[in-house]
């Protein structure tokens, strides 16, 4: 239904300006100009339609369109990445339609590992997709406010499963038994990103261990080796980036990639990511303070467990992981 009101309000809005610009304009407009304004004001109700609030825009034919490969490989000239479980925990995942919040590491430049491994299953190696693990209709992943202020960036990552990163958006799906897909690191994690590192940013971060605790769902810890080394990042100024992160929410990355010319194209790193062992969270609908440091020892262990079970295998053996 809302999907059926936002088409009728696209018809009317695109009717009604074409109806004005041919009625209140002194000559008629070029067919450009009129058909850009038409179809801007179509796309209106769509935009303000309040979709990254809910949980029904994802579409599985786009994520799942196979030219997604394509675009992964010869554009941005990644290797197809896998995601795989920790030796841990593949007894735990026998039901992938299970409630659970998957919490990865790190954030990167541009989490691509989020926006590929995680939400574009053709980008993965047969098999090694995070669909896999947690099919993309049960779950929803949380997204930046601004990313869905861009129109095009907006279709995307709703179609993928995005939804706004707020509190209210996150309990709502996760009444609706719906999985959760985070970067608990955030913005703070993103600007701490360097090449050769690997750094976490979650000490701070017990918002969503007070989330797994009053609605009883397991956290996931996960990370994802490569993510780091896509980019190189300057340190210039991180003082001040970090104030900006504090105040404003906003990451200011100066960050490169294999190209000067072209910043944004990462080097060529495989990426892989693994999967821990579900940590448990008893439902408790006013989680103490107490309750949630529990919770959060736990998870910063099980995260550990997950980076030093795994680096040597992955090329990363002298690797160390720095818990902030």
């Amino acid at each position: 239904m809302p999907a059926a009101r936002s088409t009728a309000g696209a018809i009317v809005m695109g009717g009604g300006v074409y109806t004005a610009l041919l009625t209140f304009l002194p000559s008629p407009p070029s067919t450009g100009f009129a058909l850009g304004l038409v179809l801007l004001s179509m796309y209106m109700p769509f935009y303000f339609d309040g979709r990254p609030l809910r949980h029904d825009a994802y579409n599985k034919s786009i994520v799942c369109w196979p030219y997604w490969a394509w675009f992964w490989v010869n554009l941005l000239g990644l290797p197809q990445g896998r995601v795989e479980l920790d030796e841990k925990a593949a007894e735990s995942f026998k039901d992938p339609k299970a409630q659970r919040i998957y919490s990865s590491h790190p954030h990167g430049v541009g989490s691509l590992h989020h926006m590929g491994l995680m939400l574009t299953p053709p980008v993965c190696q047969e098999g090694h997709s995070f669909e896999k693990i947690s099919p993309g209709a049960t779950r929803r992943d949380l997204a930046a406010s601004v990313l869905f202020r861009i129109p095009i960036l907006r279709e995307l990552a709703l179609a993928a499963g995005g939804v706004d990163a707020s509190r209210s958006v996150v309990e709502r799906m996760l009444r609706k038994g719906l999985s959760i897909g985070v970067l608990t690191g955030g913005e703070q994690e993103q600007i701490l990103s360097a090449k050769g590192e690997h750094t976490v940013y979650i000490m701070k971060r017990k918002g969503i261990m007070k989330l797994a605790l009053k609605h009883g769902v397991p956290i996931v810890p996960c990370y994802c080796f490569g993510e780091t080394d896509l980019y190189d990042q300057s340190k210039v100024a991180l003082g001040l980036r970090k104030q900006i992160v504090k105040q404003l929410g906003l990451a200011i990355t100066l960050a490169c990639g294999r190209n000067p010319l072209l910043p944004f194209l990462p080097h060529r790193v495989a990426m892989v990511q693994v999967v821990g062992k579900p940590i448990p969270s008893k439902k408790t609908a006013e989680p103490s303070q107490v309750e949630i440091d529990a919770l959060h020892a736990k998870y910063v262990k099980g995260l550990r467990e997950v980076f030093d079970n795994n680096k040597a295998r992955l090329g990363y053996p002298d690797a160390e992981l720095v818990v902030v």
